[in-house]
């Protein structure tokens, strides 16, 4: 049905830009969108309220919707961040939504992507693999390694050229939205000793 470029008109707050020129994800009071500009030299921050005018489309994976005009009315409410396990999250039902996810922090890095630096967190969450990438940061926030973190961001989703589901990676705004748990061990030799034979077992 988003196929049919449908007219849109939509009110809510950006939860984060996408990193991807100047799109970034929406959410209202019922759900979230990706939101594709037509004007690539329009801005927005996490946090605007804004209205939306333009036309539904089918996205690479879910349907978007692609704007002719976004206007800044001022400053909205975040959404509240439910808990999502890994599981929960297969299949990309929950694109483009502003969720919390828990995992322990692999490894950081800083990487350009679409032209922009962010920081990248590699995260395991027991049940699976994925990515956070923070927009607004300083450094490359190694201290976060062996941490358990709770994050708040945009879910996004790792797709295929057939739009089938592959993985999960969040689009976080800030280092704000990143709660830590559990702090990692500042030197890895501080971890409990633990003979290798006691590994994978039952």
């Amino acid at each position: 049905k988003a196929r049919q470029s449908l007219p849109l008109r939509l009110r809510g707050t950006v939860t984060t830009p996408s990193g991807w020129k100047n799109s970034f994800f929406l959410q209202d009071a019922t759900a979230g969108i990706a939101v594709d500009l037509v004007d690539e030299k329009s801005n927005f921050k996490a946090g605007d309220l804004v209205e939306v005018a333009g036309e539904s489309e089918p996205g690479r994976f879910a349907p978007s919707v692609l704007a002719a005009r976004v206007r800044t009315i001022g400053r909205g409410a975040f959404p509240k961040a439910k808990l999502f396990g890994m599981r929960e999250l297969t299949g990309g039902n929950q694109d483009s939504q502003w969720i919390e996810l828990e995992g322990l922090v692999r490894t950081t890095h800083v990487q350009t992507i679409w032209n922009r630096r962010v920081l990248v967190l590699n995260l395991d969450t027991g049940d699976g693999l994925a990515t956070a990438r923070v927009l607004d940061f300083a450094g490359d926030q190694q201290e976060l390694v062996d941490a358990v973190v709770r994050v708040r961001g945009v879910c996004g989703t790792v797709y295929n050229d057939r739009r089938q589901f592959v993985g999960i990676r969040m689009f976080v705004p800030s280092l704000r939205e990143i709660l830590v748990v559990k702090a990692g061990y500042r030197n890895p030799y501080e971890a409990p000793l633990r003979e290798l034979d006691a590994l994978l077992q039952f």
